[in-house]
């Protein structure tokens, strides 16, 4: 059996998060990287990505490294390995 999904679906589904439940579509590997791509190009935009001063305990390198993967913005697969432990304790 093939699973069909039609366009009215899809409206409804829209309609009921935003009536209900916005924050649910964030279990949306997919709705969080497109929120957070279109804010992370936004912050970019307006030069308000910044490093705190405060850099006691990091590591070296670590700022570095991880400014560049921001800049790359290449997945939500690390969150996802956090996130969903939690999901199966409550959403």
């Amino acid at each position: 059996m093939r699973f069909e999904i039609e366009k009215s679906d899809i409206q409804g589904i829209i309609n009921y998060l935003l009536r209900n439940k916005p924050e649910d579509l964030f279990l949306l590997d997919i709705a969080r990287y497109i929120v957070g791509k279109r804010r992370f190009n936004k912050a970019k935009l307006n030069d308000k990505i910044d490093v705190s001063s405060s850099i006691e305990f990091v590591r070296d390198g670590s700022i570095e490294y991880n400014y560049s993967a921001l800049l790359q913005f290449s997945s939500v697969e690390r969150t996802n390995r956090l996130i969903r432990p939690l999901c199966a304790i409550d959403k």
